[in-house]
């Protein structure tokens, strides 16, 4: 599809369409399919929040209440970041507050692994005049 859709661009506008943003849920088939397309594009990869909280509502299922609220409230605080500094020290406070809880360990190596240091973290950690987001 994603052929096509560059294919028939490039017929109609008389040039090449060329991507600078993807928003994806961090599937690999999604990630593939534009690299296969679009490798020639250099392209920011926006993580949806939407899915992000979707994965941590269905991972912290067994979590107590107040700890789920607890780590909901670090994954807004790092959404809503004024600067890549305050990012940073979001990010750190809310890995230093995980660790250390047995009940929030597992859901806490998970989170760090694939929003705060893979791929989609670097890329997606999207900056403008107001915020530095996840998504925008």
């Amino acid at each position: 599809m994603l052929v096509s859709l560059r294919y028939i661009y490039q017929k109609v506008m008389g040039k090449s369409l060329l991507l600078h943003y993807v928003m994806e849920d961090a599937e690999d088939a999604q990630f593939n399919a534009v690299m296969d397309v679009f490798g020639d594009c250099h392209v920011e990869y926006l993580m949806c929040f939407w899915h992000m909280l979707k994965k941590l509502y269905e991972q912290g299922k067994h979590m107590t209440p107040a700890k789920l609220l607890m780590v909901a409230a670090d994954v807004y605080d790092m959404h809503y970041a004024t600067s890549d500094s305050q990012l940073h020290t979001q990010k750190t406070m809310a890995i230093r507050r995980w660790m250390p809880d047995p009940d929030v360990a597992e859901f806490g190596k998970c989170f760090y692994r694939q929003w705060l240091t893979g791929l989609f973290f670097e890329i997606a950690v999207f900056s403008n005049t107001t915020s530095f987001c996840f998504n925008e």
